[in-house]
C-alpha cells in the first residue's frame, strides 16, 4: 500500500510538472499589438490682438473680431499699422505668413494691406485666416492757415497773411482789390475736406465772392464740422493831406489842444506826427518827442510783462496770488481773508475775473488818495468783499490791475517801472517812457500838459498809484515800437514768445471779447484809455497794421 500510495504521488508531480510546461510553451492569443498615435487636426485662431505694451505706437490694447476666418482690428488714429500681433491658437499647430514662421507677441508685420495667416495643424492640414486692419478715423478739423497769395490773386502786389482767433478771420486787402474772386490759400488738420456750402474747396484754387462773411466748414475724416468766419475788407486809401484833414477835423469836433500819432504797417513805421498844442498857455507847438498819459493802455504794458515772466518761467498764470502758498502770501490785509479772496488767480487779475473790485463808483483805485498802494490792498482787502466766486463774472478792473504790478514786483524784487523797463522796454531801446507824476508840476521834460473838459480837473488823481493800471507816458512812436515787438506778424522777432502771446490774447469763458489786458475781435486786438485830461487809443489789426492816438484831453 505504501508503494502504491508513492507512485501515485510522484505521477501527480509528473503530469503537473508536464501542465505547467506545456502551458508556459503555449502562444499567449490575448496578448496587444502596439497601436499608431493619431496627430491633431486642429487649426484655429481663437483670439488675436495688438497690446500696447508689445506696440509704443499704441495707448491702449486693440482687441480683434474673428468671423468665420477673417480677423478684423480697429486701430486708433496716427498709429503706425508695422505692429507685433499677440494670438492664441490650436494646441501643437504652427502659424505663418507665407513661409515665415509667426511668434505670438514677437513677430512684427505690416497690416497696411490685409494679411493672411495660416495655421497648419500638427497632421499637416491647414487653415488660412484674413487679417484686416482698419485705421482709425481723424476727428481732427482746425483751420490752420489762411492767407491770399499774389501768387494765385493778380490783383494783389504782396502776400496778405492773417491770423486765426476764435474761428473768426479778418482780412484787410488793399484798395482797389476787387472780392469777388478771390482765391485763398490754405491749410487744415490732416484728412479734413474744406467746404463753403456744399462745394468742396481746393487751397489756392477755389475763387470764392468775399463781398460777405463768407462760413468754411471744415469736415473731418469721421464727418464732424467746424466752422470758421472770413470776413474781407478793403483798405481806405487816402493821402497825408486827407489824413491831415481828418485829423483836423476830429480835433476841432472835440477841442482837442494836441494829438499825436503813429502807424506802422507790416511791422514798419509809415507814418507818425503830431497835431497842434502841447502847451496852450506857453503856444508849444505839439512834437513827436511829447509824452503823454497812456491811462488804460498801461494795462497792455503790464501784461506784457506777466507774459515775460511767464517765457522765463517765473510765473504760472494758474497761480493763486493771496494766501498762504500764494504769491503775495499773507503780506496784505487782515487775516483770515473775506470768502474768494485765496482762490484769486494771476490769469483772473488779467482777465478782469477776480470776482470783484469793477471800475464803477466804487473803484478802490480812485478812493483814500493819501494812501500808498500796498496801504490801499489792505483797506481794500478787509473792507470791500467780491461780489462774485472768482473765475466767474467779467468786471472791469483797475484795482485788479494793481495787484498785478504788485505780482511783478515780488517775483522780481524791483519796483513795477524798473522791472518793467527792464524785462520788455530797455531791450528793444525804449529809455523815455515812464510813470508819470500826479501835478503839474510834477510834469516830465517833454510831458504835454493836460486840460479838463466840461470842469474836471486832469490833476486830481494819484497818477503814481496807478502804475500798473494807468500811470505810464510815452510817445506815440515808442508805443508803436512796442507794438511792432509783440504783434505776431512775421517780419521781426518778437520779445516774447508764441505760447505766451497766444495766452496774451486768449480770452476767457465769461468774456469773449477779452483776454489779457486787451479787448479781441477777430484778428485785431485793441484797447483804450480815459482819465480827465487824456483819450487814448492802440491797436494790432488782422490787416498788419498797428496804430497808436494819444490826446491831451477827453470829451
Amino acid at each position: 500500500m505504501y508503494h502504491k500510495k508513492s507512485n501515485l504521488i510522484l505521477s501527480g508531480i509528473f503530469i503537473a510538472a508536464f501542465a505547467f510546461s506545456a502551458l508556459g510553451c503555449k502562444k499567449d492569443s490575448t496578448k496587444q499589438q502596439p497601436v499608431e498615435q493619431v496627430k491633431s487636426s486642429a487649426k484655429q485662431i481663437t483670439s488675436f490682438s495688438f497690446l500696447k505694451a508689445n506696440n509704443m505706437g499704441l495707448s491702449a490694447d486693440v482687441t480683434g473680431t474673428i468671423s468665420g476666418n477673417t480677423i478684423t482690428l480697429n486701430t486708433p488714429f496716427g498709429a503706425s499699422l508695422t505692429l507685433v500681433a499677440t494670438f492664441e491658437s490650436s494646441a501643437k499647430a504652427k502659424v505663418y505668413i507665407g513661409s515665415t514662421l509667426q511668434t505670438s507677441g514677437t513677430t512684427s508685420n505690416n497690416f497696411t494691406t490685409e494679411q493672411s495667416y495660416k495655421v497648419v495643424a500638427e497632421d499637416n492640414t491647414e487653415t488660412t485666416y484674413k487679417v484686416i486692419v482698419q485705421p482709425g478715423k481723424s476727428a481732427q478739423k482746425d483751420l490752420l492757415t489762411f492767407a491770399f497769395l499774389k501768387a494765385n490773386n493778380s490783383a494783389l502786389t504782396a502776400d496778405i497773411t492773417t491770423t486765426i482767433a476764435d474761428n473768426k478771420i479778418a482780412v484787410t486787402l488793399p484798395a482797389g482789390v476787387s472780392l469777388t474772386a478771390l482765391k485763398p490759400t490754405f491749410t487744415v488738420s490732416e484728412k479734413a475736406a474744406v467746404l463753403v456750402g456744399a462745394n468742396a474747396q481746393t487751397s489756392g484754387v477755389s475763387a470764392v465772392d468775399f463781398t460777405n462773411p463768407v462760413t468754411y466748414t471744415i469736415k473731418a475724416e469721421d464727418a464732424s464740422t467746424k466752422d470758421y468766419t472770413v470776413t474781407v475788407t478793403s483798405e481806405v486809401v487816402m493821402s497825408l493831406a486827407a489824413v491831415d484833414d481828418q485829423v483836423s477835423t476830429f480835433m476841432a469836433r472835440y477841442s482837442i489842444p494836441a494829438l499825436s500819432i503813429a502807424i506802422t504797417k507790416d511791422e514798419k513805421l509809415v507814418y507818425v506826427k503830431s497835431y497842434g498844442l502841447s502847451d496852450k498857455e506857453q503856444n508849444t507847438k505839439a512834437t513827436n518827442q511829447d509824452l503823454y498819459r497812456l491811462a488804460s493802455l498801461s494795462k497792455q504794458i503790464t501784461s506784457i510783462a506777466i507774459m515775460k515772466l511767464l517765457d522765463q518761467g517765473k510765473i504760472n498764470l494758474d497761480a493763486k496770488v493771496f494766501g498762504a502758498g500764494g504769491i503775495l502770501g499773507t503780506e496784505y490785509g487782515t487775516q483770515p481773508y473775506k470768502t474768494g479772496i485765496t482762490d484769486i488767480t494771476v490769469s483772473q487779475l488779467l482777465h478782469h475775473t477776480s470776482g470783484g473790485w469793477a471800475n464803477d463808483g466804487n473803484d478802490p483805485m480812485f478812493s483814500n488818495p493819501t494812501m500808498t498802494a500796498q496801504q490801499l490792498i489792505t483797506w481794500t482787502l478787509d473792507n470791500r468783499p467780491l461780489s462774485n466766486t472768482p473765475g466767474t463774472k467779467y468786471a472791469y478792473s483797475n484795482f485788479g490791475y494793481c495787484i498785478l504790478g504788485r505780482v511783478i514786483e515780488k517775483i522780481t524784487g524791483q519796483t513795477y517801472e524798473a522791472a518793467v523797463k527792464s524785462l520788455i522796454l530797455q531791450p528793444i531801446g525804449i529809455t523815455d517812457m515812464a510813470i508819470a507824476g500826479n501835478t503839474l508840476a510834477e510834469r516830465l521834460p517833454n510831458e504835454v500838459k493836460y486840460y479838463g473838459q466840461s470842469g474836471e480837473n486832469p490833476y486830481i488823481y494819484n497818477i503814481k498809484r496807478m502804475d500798473a493800471h494807468g500811470g505810464w507816458v510815452a510817445t506815440a512812436t515808442d508805443l508803436a515800437r512796442l507794438l511792432v515787438y509783440i504783434d505776431n506778424f512775421p517780419n521781426r522777432h518778437d520779445i516774447l514768445s508764441a505760447n505766451a502771446i497766444a495766452k496774451m490774447i486768449t480770452v476767457s469763458s465769461a468774456n469773449n471779447n477779452y483776454a489779457c489786458g486787451w479787448a479781441i475781435n477777430g484778428g485785431n486786438w485793441f484797447h483804450t484809455g480815459s482819465l480827465p485830461g487824456t483819450a487814448t487809443e492802440q491797436a494790432r489789426t488782422s490787416g498788419g497794421y498797428n496804430f497808436v492816438i494819444l490826446t491831451n484831453t477827453r470829451s
